[in-house]
């Protein structure tokens, strides 16, 4: 009830009668207390909605505003798609009801988004990464409100937009290509490389929710139409002496095709422009791809030491620890710290005064002596075998997991080194000597910081990525491709 008041719907729902006609005459009673006798002081959202403010908020010059719109754009798109369209969506129905893009089209156009990722923030970690994405996607996808119908889950939570009280919207769908909130979207890619990078992410949050619902088609904005398709080499007649029409049917699902310029889809096409504004900062900035690279690292260096923190098991409370040890003998009773003896207390003091010495200097203190049992030395000749190896291979281990984490660390110095070169600005898009006259005189120049356009080329390739990985599992998943 309260999107469709505060998205402009109109009031189709059913009338539900109450049951009891002391109900009815009380609500009745409600509604004329509530009403006003003006017409024009009435509360209603016919002249401004929230779809008019949400894109009014995602051209505001405030990040805070714009993250905040494209958070809620992202809720509403994933888990109430239904009240998004005909609101937030302006939707198309399709002309074809099967699958009517091939195998081979898929392969290209997935070749065509790596070849663009890999050319934006290189190929070292794409791999990893492209699964790491398709483990999201596969779980988006299955858990998107739409997928219930289609993959046939009886689950409560998921209900499919039949059982809601409007009326239904396709059940599948195209994308308009004037769409206001898919206009706004490339509007703002365009300008990917300067944006604040929480706007960029929540930006990016959008695309990724509007390709996973399945009743949306990605013909158009984000795959080819396949009336565009273009072979440069016609079916032959014959494969492998065979003119069976399985066969050629299945090579003719296979074949790569190519497409035009003006036929390429509108997320591709602003994506192979913030290619190119790449490609101009990597020949003017110089060890581009070092420094990107070095970015990446601190990614995952960062990603690594929050996994582990959060993995690392919490150690229990002192006091719990000595009541669990100590607490088996009978009549122990816990002491005030006053009771504790003073010599415990005068080395506690003389170890910390020691370890803050850098020296190791301080009030000397005679130690004292503690027997150990041969089996406990740890250079006693009648150690353990089994224990001493497992200290050798901690020892080992610990060494190796330094060696490899110095590494990665030389490169985030070297980083933070020179930041003052990072903290250098950069106007995009970037004009030689011999462009300032004649090149890119309709752009409008911006400006940012060479750390801020880093750290969006980054995030920008992760967002291929998983944009790629949307269409693969969403290929495999509900069939939306023909193999034959």
């Amino acid at each position: 009830m309260i999107l469709q008041y505060l998205l402009a719907m109109p009031d189709t729902a059913k009338e539900i009668t109450p049951h009891s006609p002391l109900s009815l005459k009380r609500r009745t009673s409600l509604m004329l207390l509530a009403q006003t006798e003006n017409e024009d002081e009435r509360l209603h959202p016919s002249l401004f909605s929230l779809v008019d403010l949400l894109f009014s908020s995602v051209r505001s010059k405030n990040p805070q505003t714009v993250v905040a719109a494209y958070k809620l754009i992202t809720v509403i798109l994933s888990k109430n798609h239904a009240y998004a369209v005909g609101t937030l969506l302006q939707i198309t129905s399709p002309q074809s009801k099967e699958p009517p893009r091939t195998h081979g089209a898929l392969n290209a156009e997935i070749e065509a988004y790596f070849a663009l990722a890999e050319d934006i923030g290189g190929d070292a970690g794409v791999e990893e990464a492209y699964d790491t994405h398709l483990k999201d996607a596969l779980k988006s996808l299955e858990t998107h409100q739409c997928s219930a119908q289609i993959l046939a889950l009886n689950a409560p939570m998921l209900r499919p937009a039949s059982d809601l009280e409007f009326s239904e919207p396709p059940k599948t769908h195209s994308l308009r290509m004037d769409d206001s909130l898919f206009g706004h979207v490339m509007t703002m890619l365009h300008t990917f490389l300067t944006n604040n990078v929480e706007a960029n992410l929540g930006l990016t949050e959008t695309l990724v929710t509007l390709a996973s619902c399945p009743r949306l088609r990605l013909e158009g904005w984000l795959a080819l139409e396949p009336a565009y398709y273009e072979f440069f080499e016609a079916m032959p007649d014959h494969q492998f002496g065979s003119t069976d029409p399985v066969l050629q049917a299945l090579r003719a699902a296979r074949r790569q095709p190519t497409w035009s310029s003006s036929h390429t889809p509108q997320l591709l096409r602003v994506l192979e422009t913030l290619r190119n504004e790449v490609g101009l900062l990597r020949a003017h900035v110089p060890d581009f791809d070092q420094l990107v690279a070095s970015r990446k690292q601190a990614f995952q260096v960062h990603d690594q030491i929050s996994s582990a923190l959060q993995n690392r098991p919490s150690p229990p409370p002192a006091s719990a620890t000595v009541q669990s040890t100590a607490g088996a003998e009978a009549g122990w009773k816990p002491q005030r710290p006053a009771a504790m003896p003073r010599r415990v207390l005068a080395e506690t003091s003389v170890n910390a005064s020691r370890g803050q010495s850098p020296q190791g200097g301080g009030p000397t203190l005679n130690p004292v002596p503690v027997k150990l049992s041969p089996s406990q030395g740890p250079t006693g000749r009648n150690a353990s075998p089994t224990s001493t190896s497992r200290e050798r291979s901690r020892v080992h281990a610990s060494a190796r997991e330094t060696r490899r984490t110095s590494g990665i660390l030389q490169d985030v110095v070297k980083e933070a080194g020179d930041a003052e070169g990072l903290k250098r600005m950069i106007t995009i898009p970037v004009r030689g000597a011999e462009e300032s006259d004649n090149a890119d005189t309709g752009a409008e120049s911006r400006e940012a910081s060479l750390s801020h356009v880093l750290t969006n080329v980054v995030v920008l390739q992760e967002f291929v990525l998983e944009m790629v990985a949307v269409m693969q599992v969403r290929a495999s998943l509900f069939g939306e491709v023909t193999f034959v």
